[in-house]
């Protein structure tokens, strides 16, 4: 369970930093939920069709 609360913990702190560092358009331009929602689609899309090796 301490496992699960310091990943958890991490994803909150690297989403925080990341919306930080977004440029002052494209923050006034969304919201943070619409950010939120384009890193789960992208970590969805990799788990749902991973990548094939060469």
């Amino acid at each position: 369970m301490l496992v699960l609360w310091l990943v958890l913990f991490c994803a909150h702190a690297v989403y925080h930093c990341f919306l930080r560092n977004l440029q002052p358009a494209l923050r006034k331009a969304h919201t943070a939920i619409y950010f939120a929602t384009l890193i789960t689609a992208e970590l969805l899309a990799d788990i749902r069709h991973p990548a094939r090796p060469p």
